[in-house]
C-alpha cells in the first residue's frame, strides 16, 4: 500500500481509507482501507473478520471485491476494491440517487 487518504468518518469499526495496492505481477489498483480501531474487544476484531469472511466468499460484478486481509499487524485491516461512489449504506440513507435514469440516456 503506497498511499491511505481518510475517505470517510469513523464508522462502526474505525475509518476508511484510500490506498493504492501494489501487487508482484499485477497492476497498481485503487482501494479502500477499513481499519479496526484501537482498544477493539474480541468479540469487535471476530464481527470485523467476519465481515471480511463473508465478502470473501462472492465472486460477482455487482459485489465489491475482497482484495484482502491484514492480521499481522496494528491495525486490522480489510482491503477492498474502492468504489468511487461512496458506500451504499451512505447512498441508501442521505438519498443521493443523482439524476433520474431517463436523463442518463439522453445524454
Amino acid at each position: 500500500i503506497l498511499l491511505c487518504a481518510p475517505v470517510s468518518p469513523s464508522g462502526e469499526f474505525g475509518e476508511v481509507c484510500s490506498g493504492n495496492l501494489r501487487q508482484p505481477g499485477k497492476r497498481e489498483i485503487l482501494v479502500a482501507i477499513k481499519t479496526l480501531k484501537a482498544g477493539y474487544t474480541e468479540r469487535q476484531r471476530r464481527d470485523f473478520l467476519s465481515e471480511a469472511s463473508i465478502m470473501g466468499q462472492f465472486d460477482h460484478p455487482n459485489i465489491i471485491h475482497l482484495e484482502g486481509v491484514v492480521t499481522k499487524s496494528s491495525p486490522v485491516m480489510i482491503i477492498t476494491e474502492f468504489m468511487e461512489n461512496g458506500s451504499l449504506d451512505s447512498f441508501l440513507r442521505h438519498g443521493d440517487f443523482g439524476p433520474p435514469i431517463y436523463m442518463l440516456f439522453t445524454c
